[in-house]
């Protein structure tokens, strides 16, 4: 039983079922959902598990992290049976395994109508607090990039649409 007396939602057959799902090469969500549980709950016992030495939830974590290298290990093996009788299959195992020196690159061009830029708009959330800390490195940032024009009076002022540039500075934990 949990702590308070409710009976856990981890049981044998619960366990057996998400580890069948991960070992087929799913994610822990699907395994959750399949098996009839949340996916906090599994993160949860994912998280009791490696704060444990032994018992239930340490036993739930090794299963899925044993479980999730099976099905890598399982995959693998089958990639290079596909390889052997097809190049492309290791040539697409290269760029994914050593990125760096195999990965395909890829450069992105946006372009459109020169008198109608792209827009594009984002929200920050970030507290005041944080804002606070990192404004001095963020304007030697900005400074260095040009984004400060000189005022009148000497001091920098940001270029660009004020409206554009507004920054939601209430906090997340709010």
């Amino acid at each position: 039983m949990a702590p308070g007396g409710r009976p856990t939602l981890l049981t044998l057959e619960v366990q057996e079922q998400i580890v069948r799902v991960i070992q087929a090469g799913n994610y822990r969500e699907v395994a959750a959902q399949h098996a009839g549980i949340g996916e906090r709950t599994l993160v949860t016992w994912m998280a009791k598990g490696k704060e444990e030495e032994e018992g239930i939830h340490y036993e739930f974590r090794r299963a899925v992290l044993k479980a999730e290298h099976d099905a890598e290990i399982a995959m693998v093996v089958r990639v290079r049976q596909a390889a052997a009788e097809d190049a492309k299959h290791a040539q697409w195992w290269l760029e994914r395994k050593f990125r760096q020196r195999w990965g395909r690159e890829k450069t992105v061009k946006h372009s459109g109508d020169p008198d109608n830029p792209l827009q594009v708009d984002h929200n920050v959330n970030i507290s005041i607090e944080r804002a606070e800390e990192q404004a001095p490195e963020v304007c030697a940032i900005l400074d260095e990039v040009g984004a400060f024009d000189e005022g009148e009076d000497g001091e920098g002022e940001a270029t660009g649409d004020a409206e554009a540039d507004e920054v939601d500075t209430t906090s997340a934990d709010s």
